[in-house]
């Protein structure tokens, strides 16, 4: 049986218990990004990071400046560090491992069966998720993990958690989409406006993040967007057109999708439906102020065209 995921729209609103929530993200500054505003309101929180932000192409690197990857890995952790104490967390709510920035979806079944295993030892209400949106891999990848994990417990008859998913960045027509759900998926959008205070604590939270500042810049400060989970088909395409992370050059929708299916049979699943009987997206009510979705030209220094033949993509 899944937890009802209203919960958490309940306590956005004022009204209701405390949800125990678990967020879980691919790289450090994806927390600030997508729910630095909700971090810093819960009391207790259970945040996983599957990767350690430090990508193998140095060119894909926010700063050049450490000497070797593991160094670099280092200071994103540092960096995941200060954006939590600007939250009032501390590390003791953080679980990361040890995967490569661009590697989350190498193998698929394994991030479920780990993600099955952080959700079964924490037992979070809600778990907050990146919305499957195309715009990078290791972003799909946990959104992958965490609906393949919630399938498995699902299929064993343990309690699982709601899913609530946040956007954080897509492709439309060469032009980046930050901080809004890409069209097409159902459900209604709950938008959380934040006070002046909670928009001065994001930007200090973003500003920890010092290597990621040119793809935080594309984010809002003011808002932060949540849905309930619509459910998803890992092998199909999340949305019509180049994906973000074709146009970078990192892999093919193809691929990313072909290690998907696999993993949905090695993990001995049909699909990765959920029961809808508590949480669905059909009952989300969106009670809270709701803003149009911002597009954003990329800032000088990014460059969303595809990489020359032989050529390196832009980081």
């Amino acid at each position: 049986m899944a937890a009802d995921a209203q919960t958490f729209f309940g306590w956005l609103r004022g009204y209701g218990a405390t949800p125990r929530v678990l967020v879980a993200i691919a790289h450090p500054d994806d927390e600030t990004a997508g729910t630095g505003a909700v971090l810093a309101r819960l009391p207790d929180v259970r945040l996983v990071c599957a990767t350690d932000g430090a990508p193998f192409d140095r060119a894909l690197w926010g700063d050049p400046t450490p000497a070797t990857r593991e160094d670099y890995a280092a200071l994103r952790r540092r960096e995941l560090r200060c954006a939590l104490a600007m939250a009032r967390l501390g590390w003791d709510c953080v679980e990361q491992w040890d995967i490569p920035d661009q590697d989350a979806s190498s193998d698929l079944a394994d991030l479920a069966l780990r993600m099955r295993d952080a959700l079964a030892s924490d037992l979070p209400e809600v778990v907050l998720a990146p919305a499957y949106e195309g715009g990078h891999p290791d972003h799909d990848a946990v959104s992958f993990a965490v609906h393949a994990a919630c399938a498995l417990m699902a299929r064993d008859g343990d309690p699982y958690p709601g899913i609530v998913e946040f956007p954080l960045y897509h492709a439309v027509d060469g032009r980046v989409v930050a901080g809004a759900f890409a069209p097409g998926h159902g459900g209604e959008e709950v938008t959380l406006t934040l006070s002046e205070r909670e928009v001065a604590n994001k930007e200090r939270m973003m500003a920890c993040h010092a290597s990621q500042r040119d793809t935080l810049a594309l984010l809002p400060r003011d808002v932060e967007r949540f849905r309930l989970s619509p459910g998803h088909d890992f092998t199909r395409p999340p949305r019509p057109g180049k994906l973000n992370y074709e146009l970078w050059g990192w892999m093919t929708g193809d691929e990313w999708r072909a290690r998907a299916a696999k993993a949905i049979t090695e993990l001995g699943l049909a699909s990765l439906d959920l029961p809808r009987d508590k949480g669905s997206a059909q009952s989300a009510k969106p009670d809270l102020v709701l803003s149009m979705p911002r597009i954003y030209s990329p800032p000088p220094g990014l460059d969303l065209r595809p990489a020359p033949p032989g050529g390196e993509a832009a980081a």
